[in-house]
């Protein structure tokens, strides 16, 4: 699967927040876009740079992969969790 560039990550992250505030959250998904494991992490990074320069704060974090195998093909184990 071919990376996406960063263009497409800022319109995806983009995107994606523009849904969830207009509470229809996965919308973009709809559209059956094909991303990798990779680029969905870098799309939540992106996802939280943008609430976090509007004044929203991560107050925690969420972990999503118990196992050290998964941990090591993602990178890491936690989704950041909002107030």
């Amino acid at each position: 699967m071919n990376k996406l560039s960063s263009k497409e990550l800022d319109l995806y992250s983009n995107q994606i927040l523009e849904d969830y505030d207009a509470k229809k959250p996965s919308q973009i998904f709809k559209n059956k876009i094909k991303i990798s494991n990779e680029d969905a992490l870098l799309i939540q990074d992106k996802v939280t740079e943008l609430r976090v320069s509007r004044g929203e704060e991560v107050i925690g974090y969420k972990i999503g992969c118990i196992s050290k195998d998964t941990q090591k093909k993602n990178g890491r184990r936690e989704i950041s969790i909002w107030r």
